[in-house]
């Protein structure tokens, strides 16, 4: 059986926004993923594929916790793709005033179980690791 995908439209369109700023920003095309890869992006240029990406928006401000909390399985499946293709793997995350990236392969985090409880879906809670703010270089303002 199949899981519930809770991402709305207004998410793919918050999404679509940021790999459009990305896309320009780092001269690079971002094709979305298949879901069948469990990140959001590969970024290619000059034909080859440069990096692969997770996009988050979040709806507060950028230091209103101490971490940035992702799944467990986000993490993972970043290695994986990382020791098969030897590519960067980027996590960028747009809060309400800042936008940053961090790089997923080598930042320091802590794990703990966490995630969501407000649906009901059990799914939703489950390892996740905690990354230090510090962790993240700013790579641009929202203006908010």
């Amino acid at each position: 059986m199949s899981r519930t995908q809770y991402e709305s439209k207004e998410d793919l369109a918050r999404e679509n926004e940021l790999a459009e700023l990305i896309s320009t920003r780092w001269n690079c095309q971002l094709h979305k993923l298949p879901l069948q890869y469990h990140l959001d992006f590969a970024a290619e240029r000059d034909g080859e594929i440069v990096a692969f990406m997770e996009f988050k928006c979040r709806t507060f401000e950028m230091d209103k916790f101490p971490t940035f909390m992702i799944s467990m399985s986000k993490m993972m499946t970043a290695r994986l793709l990382f020791g098969v293709s030897g590519k960067d793997t980027y996590l960028i995350v747009k809060w309400t005033d800042k936008i940053a990236r961090c790089d997923i392969i080598h930042c320091k985090y802590d794990v703990a179980m966490g995630g969501r409880k407000d649906r009901g879906d059990w799914q939703d809670v489950d390892p996740c690791c905690y990354i230090p703010l510090s962790e993240f270089t700013i790579i641009g303002d929202t203006g908010s």
